[in-house]
Formats: C-alpha cells, sequence, structure tokens
C-alpha cells in the first residue's frame, strides 16, 4: 500500500509529533517513541516485537503538557517505518 493509499483510509490527519513514551502490553512493559500523532491513532516505534492485535496501553504527554495521557489502543499494523495503533476511545 503506497502512502496515498493509506491517506485515503485514515479518518482524520496526523500531524509530526516525535516524544518518547513508555507504554504497556499485558504484564510486559518497554519502551519506545511516538513519530506522529492523529484523534484517531498514532505511528509509533520501538526495538521491542509487537504483534498486529495486540492491545497496547501508552503512557503520553505533550512536551509542554502538565498531565499525562493514557491512551488505550491496538496494534493495526507493522511497517518498516514503525507501528501503527488505532486508539479504542469508551
Amino acid at each position: 500500500m503506497n502512502s496515498s493509499e493509506l491517506k485515503d483510509k485514515r479518518l482524520s490527519n496526523r500531524f509530526s509529533y516525535k516524544t518518547a513514551a513508555p507504554y504497556t502490553i499485558g504484564s510486559k512493559h518497554g519502551k519506545g517513541s511516538v513519530v506522529n500523532l492523529s484523534q484517531d491513532g498514532m505511528l509509533f516505534t520501538t526495538k521491542d516485537s509487537l504483534n498486529v492485535g495486540e492491545k497496547i496501553n501508552i503512557d503520553f504527554q505533550f512536551r509542554h503538557g502538565r498531565n499525562k495521557m493514557n491512551l488505550n489502543g491496538k496494534v493495526v499494523r507493522i511497517a518498516p517505518d514503525g507501528v501503527g495503533i488505532k486508539f479504542l476511545w469508551l
């Protein structure tokens, strides 16, 4: 799938925002980095191996923000540039 086809499938625009973010999958803890964000998901990188379908919890804080956000998501795509995470909103 090329980048224009992927953009057509996205429900909202993404913006570049790079920051470190720890994550949890079940009892497994790790570190990664946010590459970009939208209201529906993010591109995330980590040296750890993640699998499509895994539910992930990411602790995220904007660099100048005071409050941490606890983002719940699902791994929906694995690509050379990172892991696609779709947010699971309640």
